[in-house]
């Protein structure tokens, strides 16, 4: 930021450097291989000062493609939710049970075009069990935060899902 004042005469010059930019295709499956309907993927870049995301949009039958993406290490993140279908002639359940299943793929780009990648979404995990606070009961705002990595399913810092605390627990 700069200011100009009255009969005040500023010069600048702004480089610009052509880079070659990438396609990404990738196809999104259940466990079961199946392709389901509705999966929402994200490109995240996680280089540089801020983390941008960009909407991946579907070509169909599980495929998506990412077209003109620049240089640098991205995370390609899926997300679909899965309700529970419902059984003729039972009331459905209030609130209805819904599943979210998740799979993420690490990525490097440098203007070349990725293709053949294949997400494999993991069903939801239950954890369960009491959560102990030394020295008594936990504050009322408590929270525990579990963190998974979407390959291994072992504790990284990759994505989290916070609990609410109940009294007692």
């Amino acid at each position: 930021t700069f200011a100009v004042t009255e009969e005040q005469e500023i010069t600048t010059s702004v480089t610009l450097q052509m880079v070659p930019t990438a396609r990404i295709e990738a196809t999104v499956l259940t466990a079961d291989g199946r392709t389901p309907a509705n999966v929402q993927l994200t490109l995240q870049r996680t280089t540089g000062t801020s983390t941008n995301s960009f909407p991946v949009r579907s070509t169909g039958n599980g495929a998506f493609q990412a077209i003109g993406v620049a240089p640098g290490r991205y995370q390609l993140i899926a997300r679909w939710t899965q309700q529970e279908a419902r059984q003729p002639g039972v009331p459905p359940q209030m609130p209805p049970q819904v599943n979210q299943w998740y799979a993420q793929q690490d990525i490097d780009v440098a203007g070349v075009d990725i293709t053949g990648l294949t997400l494999t979404l993991g069903p939801p995990l239950s954890i369960s069990g009491p959560v102990v606070f030394e020295g008594g009961a936990p504050p009322a705002d408590a929270q525990v935060q579990v963190r998974l990595d979407g390959a291994s399913r072992t504790p990284t810092s990759s994505s989290s899902r916070v609990l609410k605390l109940a009294e007692g627990t």
